[in-house]
């Protein structure tokens, strides 16, 4: 497993990941052990796209087998005040973007990241 220099990376790429919240941790951006890359997620966006209740939502990095959370059990509210995190998180080879809710059908997430190999 190698972890490229992020200042020689040849390309480096920007994606947006729509994803809807299930209750079971579902990883929304993955970095596969193979890529020979690194990714950078620059911000989670978590909207509630119920009309009249608030739900919590766990983020968290997984690196295939323990969890770090970033958010976790944080309500959010009708759909004007969506949850964002703005703080850039690295993923290596093997580590993936998790996401679960409290109630499924309820929250979307999009995960804006870049991708440097």
């Amino acid at each position: 497993m190698s972890n490229p220099n992020i200042k020689t990376g040849a390309t480096i790429q920007a994606f947006n990941t729509p994803s809807l919240v299930g209750t079971t941790y579902s990883a929304v951006v993955s970095n596969a052990t193979t890529s020979n890359a690194l990714q950078k997620v620059s911000s989670v966006h978590i909207c509630n796209i119920t009309a009249a209740t608030s739900c919590a939502v766990t983020v968290a990095v997984s690196n295939g087998t323990t969890y770090y959370h970033l958010l976790a059990g944080q309500a959010v509210t009708i759909p004007i005040q969506p949850v964002t995190r703005n703080t850039p998180v690295y993923l290596q080879e093997g580590d993936s973007i998790c996401i679960y809710a409290a109630t499924s059908g309820h929250l979307e997430a999009v995960v804006n990241y870049e991708q440097v190999q």
